[in-house]
């Protein structure tokens, strides 16, 4: 995204790299005003991406169907401060939905904005305690996407002994 707070701040800890900003109006909008040289940053460096028409203002009920399009460009998906009725929520729920790997920042058990949270920690969720608890699961993930190129190449290889070509794509 590229709305105030957590949103404005990844894209600044990320302003060495490509980041990709997905939008709640049109991309020739900037919202809000005051992330201007932001977003003239990104589109210089990365992306502003969205699915609404050039000169659409942005409007409250977007913001969250924007999310299914961050969730699902995602790798893995940082989630803090899950209250019941919030973005972070939609993105929980997108995320999920389309399989993607989550980690989560656990909060008081007494404070609501964490209510979710802490439940997704406790059905299993990855925790995140410190920054690299980020770092070690994308680690992880590589090894996995590894071992499946490996799997499928090695079948492939397997496969062309007996004529049979399968598809892994």
């Amino acid at each position: 995204g590229l709305a105030k707070g957590i949103d404005k701040y990844a894209h600044l800890g990320n302003a060495d790299f490509k980041t990709i900003a997905v939008i709640a109006s049109g991309v020739d909008q900037v919202y809000p005003k005051e992330h201007f040289s932001l977003t003239m940053h990104i589109r210089k460096n990365g992306l502003i991406l969205s699915e609404y028409p050039f000169g659409m203002q942005p409007q409250a009920r977007n913001f969250p169907r924007r999310n299914r399009i961050i969730s699902g460009l995602s790798e893995l998906v940082i989630l803090s401060e899950i209250a019941e009725k919030s973005g972070s929520m939609v993105t929980a729920r997108h995320a999920i939905e389309q399989n993607r790997e989550i980690i989560v920042m656990p909060g008081h058990p007494s404070d609501r904005n964490f209510t979710i949270s802490n439940q997704l920690i406790k059905d299993g969720a990855n925790i995140l305690t410190k920054p690299q608890d980020v770092f070690d699961l994308l680690s992880q993930q590589d090894e996995k996407e590894q071992r499946l190129i490996k799997d499928a190449t090695q079948a492939v290889e397997h496969s062309k002994g007996h004529g049979k070509i399968y598809d892994f794509l």
